[in-house]
Order: structure tokens, then C-alpha cells, then sequence
């Protein structure tokens, strides 16, 4: 890597995603964190509200991954697997802890809905997705978004195709 490519202060955002981000070349994770801190200083995004920095970083962090690992050769459904999985993996403890709370309760799924309803609020805000919540109850949690921040990120930079990995990221 060149020196003028050495990732500035702010990789430090995704290098939790990075870390789960496997490949069969070793320089897609430097080369993601070096994409991801140019896109976040050229945005202004410490300047940011909390939230909005997280959507920003899985935003990015989808993003950058995409391209790094087109850049290595790496067909687009293939490095969706790869950042999905690396996506899971970074939101493993939380989801385990969500899931022994579930486990423990009678009613498993209303449970689900319980944790995840105050999840999905604090992470799908209004602003950037337009929730709905059609129904919800112990059998069914129904929701709908008139507004998708990824979507609205990847069409701005230009690669729709990213979109899919984000809606999948989405149901995780």
C-alpha cells in the first residue's frame, strides 16, 4: 500500500466491521479502511448526530467492502456472502443476547418483537426510513419503510447493486 493511502483517524469507525471481513487477498481490509476514511472525512461525518454515524458506517462499510473486493476479483454475490457474514458476526453479541432473553421468556416471538421493535426504532428513525408499523402482536410484527437511507446512499454514489445487501443487512 502507498503511503498516501494509509487510513486516517477516522477508519477507526469500521475497523469493528473490518476485523470480520475475510478474503482470500490480505489487502482488501486495509484498502476498505483506507476507502471508508476518505468517504467519512470528504462527508464531514464526525460532525454527525450518533445515529446517523452508525447508518453511515454500515452505509460505507457495505459499500467500500463492494468495492474492494471487486477490485480483488470477487464476483458481487460472493463478497455479499462476505459482508454479510462479517455484518452478522459484528452484531453477533448482541444478537446472542437478544436470543437468551427470547429463549427464556413463555412467548418466544412477542418476546422477538418486544427487543426488536425498540431495536428497529432507535436504528430505523424516522428521518431516514419512514417506518410504519402495520401490526403488531404475538403472532405477527408487520413493518413497513416508505424510505430507505441505504438505498438513498447507494443511488447517490452511484452502484444500486449495492442495495441488495443492505436490504439483507436489513433483516439480520
Amino acid at each position: 500500500m502507498e503511503e498516501d493511502q494509509t487510513p486516517t483517524e477516522s477508519a477507526k469507525h469500521v475497523e469493528p466491521l473490518v476485523t470480520h471481513l475475510q478474503s482470500d487477498n490480505p489487502s482488501v481490509q486495509d484498502s476498505v479502511r483506507w476507502q471508508f476514511s476518505k468517504i467519512w472525512d470528504l462527508e464531514e461525518a464526525d460532525n454527525l448526530e450518533p445515529a446517523e454515524q452508525r447508518l453511515l458506517t454500515v452505509a460505507l462499510f457495505i459499500y467500500c467492502s463492494h468495492l474492494q473486493l471487486e477490485n480483488a476479483n470477487v464476483k458481487l454475490d460472493m463478497a455479499r456472502e462476505a459482508i454479510l457474514k462479517a455484518l452478522r458476526k459484528w452484531m453477533a453479541p448482541e444478537l446472542d443476547k437478544n436470543l437468551k432473553f427470547e429463549k427464556a421468556s413463555d412467548n418466544s416471538f412477542g418476546k422477538f418483537v418486544e427487543i426488536e421493535a425498540e431495536r428497529f426504532d432507535k436504528f430505523y428513525d424516522w428521518d431516514h426510513f419512514l417506518p410504519e408499523t402495520l401490526k403488531t402482536n404475538d403472532k405477527e410484527w408487520t413493518v413497513k419503510m416508505q424510505k430507505c437511507y441505504f438505498c438513498q446512499f447507494y443511488v447517490r454514489f452511484g452502484r444500486s447493486d449495492f442495495m441488495q445487501t443492505a436490504c439483507t443487512f436489513d433483516q439480520i
